[in-house]
């Protein structure tokens, strides 16, 4: 049986990973579908330049890009602040 702490950690991670799956359902996965959509359409007028063309698309994936950015970075500090938490709770039940 795992101790309490591996519970913790396998219930948080649980929670994480069900957040980042609400995520992707209901906002990344509209957003995913858009860009390909919008990328698609750069590529339907065959008098465009081919830097024209990876112009186009380059813009139809920003939204994605920076969404993608703000998700790893928020998800960076919440492990940063776990991390935190764990070293605290680890602390006070050593130095009882």
């Amino acid at each position: 049986m795992a101790n309490p702490m591996e519970a913790t950690q396998m219930k948080v991670k649980m929670a994480v990973d069900e957040m980042i799956n609400d995520l992707d359902k209901n906002y990344l996965r509209d957003m995913q579908k858009n860009m390909f959509l919008c990328s698609a359409r750069c590529c339907e007028n065959k008098n465009s330049t081919r830097d024209a063309v990876e112009g186009c698309v380059d813009k139809c994936n920003d939204g994605m890009k920076k969404a993608q950015i703000n998700l790893e970075k928020e998800l960076g500090g919440l492990q940063d602040q776990l991390s935190r938490c764990a070293m605290t709770c680890y602390d006070k039940l050593n130095h009882r």
